[in-house]
C-alpha cells in the first residue's frame, strides 16, 4: 500500500466509521484476555442495515459480520491508493460503569469500502463513544461546513468522514455531529429525550477518495458524476463539502451525500431517483464552484441534465415489465421540469 516507513499518530474516532479500502482487518483479541461473552442476537446486522438504509438513503451490503464490542478489531483506512491510517473498536462505558456498547456491525460495502456500526444498548458516559485512530503523519484532518471530516494529504483530498447519522430502535433519528478536539475526532449524541428506545445505532461513513485522475481543468460532467476524475481541494472550498459515492436502486453515482429531488418525491410506487437526485446536485455544484474558482469550466449545465436523465433511465430499465414504461414516463416528467432552472 505504500506506507513502509511512514508514521502514524493516534487519535480517537467516536462512535462508528466507515473505512475505504480496507488495508488490513484482524481480531487481535487473546482468548484468555476477553472473558466469554453471551452470543450475540443474530438479527444485530440486519438491524444496523435497516438503520443505514434510511439513514444514508441506501448503501448496497456486499458482506456483513457481526463482532464483540469487547473484541480488538483494527481496520485499515486508504485513500487515492494509499495508506490513510487505521481505526480500531473500542468499547463503551455507560454512567454506570458497565459496558453500554452491546456490539459492532462491520460492513463490506461496494467500491472498498467498510462500514463500522456501534450499536449501544445504554447511554454512553459524556454522550460520546470512541474509536481509536491512528492517522499517518502527512495527514490533515478538518471539519468542512458540511459536517465531514476532509482528511488532507499534501493539499489533496484523501479521504472523507461523512456527516454522522444516528437512529434509536424506533427509527427517530438523533441529533449528532462531529468535533476535532485536542487531537482527538469526537461523535456527540444528544440523548437526553426520555423517549429514545435502545439500541442506538450510529455511523459516520468513511469514503476512500479514488486513485483517479485528479482535478486537471478538463473534466466533463460524465467523467465527474462516473469517479473517472475528481475535484480538487478548491471545490470543497467553495461548496463546504466533498463528493462522495453514492449507489441505490441499480445506479452507482458520485454524489452530494445531502441533494435530494428537492421539489418532488425521491421515490414513488414505480421509482426511485435518490442517487440521480444527488448526483445532479452535486454536478451543478461543480459549476457553482467554477464561478468561484477558473476550474470545471467543461462542466455545463446541459450535460448535468442529460447525465440526470440517463441515470433516471438506468433505474427504471432495472423495473419489472408493468412498472418499467410508467418509471421512464417519470423521468422524462423529472427532467423535463428541471430544464428552465439554472444553477
Amino acid at each position: 500500500m505504500g506506507t513502509k516507513g511512514r508514521k502514524t499518530r493516534r487519535t480517537a474516532v467516536a462512535l462508528a466509521f466507515t473505512a475505504g479500502t480496507v488495508a488490513a482487518l484482524t481480531n487481535t483479541a487473546q482468548a484468555d484476555e476477553v472473558e466469554p461473552q453471551p452470543p450475540l442476537p443474530p438479527d444485530e446486522g440486519a438491524r444496523v442495515r435497516q438503520a443505514a438504509a434510511a439513514a444514508e438513503r441506501g448503501q448496497r451490503v456486499v458482506r456483513s459480520r457481526t463482532i464483540d464490542a469487547e473484541a480488538d478489531t483494527s481496520l485499515g483506512l486508504a485513500g487515492g491508493g494509499e495508506s490513510v491510517g487505521t481505526v480500531g473498536t473500542t468499547e463503551s462505558i455507560a454512567a454506570d460503569g458497565d459496558s453500554a456498547h452491546r456490539a459492532t456491525v462491520i460492513d463490506e460495502l461496494p467500491h472498498d469500502g467498510t462500514r463500522m456500526s456501534a450499536v449501544l444498548d445504554e447511554r454512553p458516559e459524556n454522550d460520546e463513544i470512541t474509536f481509536d485512530l491512528e492517522l499517518d503523519d502527512d495527514i490533515l484532518p478538518w471539519v468542512a461546513p458540511s459536517g465531514q471530516v476532509i482528511l488532507y494529504r499534501d493539499g489533496d483530498v484523501a479521504g472523507v468522514v461523512e456527516a454522522p447519522w444516528a437512529v434509536d430502535s424506533a427509527g427517530r433519528d438523533i441529533a449528532t455531529s462531529l468535533e476535532l478536539r485536542d487531537g482527538q475526532l469526537v461523535q456527540h449524541l444528544e440523548l437526553d429525550d426520555p423517549a429514545i428506545q435502545y439500541p442506538v445505532i450510529a455511523d459516520p461513513t468513511y469514503w476512500n477518495i479514488c486513485n483517479c485522475v485528479t482535478h486537471g481543468g478538463f473534466g466533463s460532467a460524465s467523467s465527474y458524476v462516473h469517479g473517472s476524475i475528481r475535484p480538487d481541494k478548491d471545490f470543497t472550498q467553495s461548496r463546504g463539502y466533498y463528493p462522495v459515492w453514492g449507489e441505490n436502486e441499480g445506479v452507482t453515482r458520485v454524489v452530494r451525500r445531502s441533494g435530494e429531488c428537492s421539489w418532488y418525491p425521491d421515490t414513488g410506487p414505480y421509482w426511485d431517483f435518490q442517487i440521480p437526485c444527488k448526483m445532479h446536485d452535486y454536478c451543478w455544484d461543480l459549476i457553482r464552484a467554477s464561478r468561484d474558482t477558473p476550474n470545471y469550466g467543461k462542466v455545463s449545465e446541459g450535460a448535468c441534465d442529460n447525465e440526470f436523465l440517463a441515470a433516471m433511465d438506468q433505474h427504471c430499465a432495472q423495473r419489472g415489465f408493468w412498472t418499467r414504461s410508467l418509471c421512464h414516463a417519470e423521468a422524462d416528467l423529472v427532467h423535463a421540469a428541471v430544464l428552465p432552472f439554472s444553477p
